[in-house]
């Protein structure tokens, strides 16, 4: 397995499986997890095929991109890659 498919193991699972989200902000009651993934565009594709391939019909996920932190949206996972570390100043 490589490290693209263990991120998004991880990234899929934590949204769907792994927190307890306040019902008001919660993935399945909002009817959709968002992710927002700062400067990997690997990962980006990756998970955007896998998505695409394997839908949870309990949950749609709504995947954006941005190379290097501008404009972000309200989300429920922000990943920021290795390349993009001068950018999370202006994330948090």
């Amino acid at each position: 397995m490589d490290e693209q498919s263990v991120k998004i193991g991880y990234i899929y699972n934590f949204l769907a499986k792994s927190v307890f989200w306040p019902r008001k902000i919660s993935p399945t009651h909002t009817g959709a997890g968002n992710i927002h993934i700062i400067g990997d565009i690997q990962l980006n594709r990756c998970l955007k095929t896998n998505i695409q391939s394997k839908p949870n019909s309990s949950m749609r996920v709504n995947l954006e991109y941005s190379p290097g932190g501008e404009n972000i949206p309200d989300c429920h996972i922000l990943f920021i890659g290795k390349g993009a570390a001068d950018a999370i100043p202006s994330c948090v």
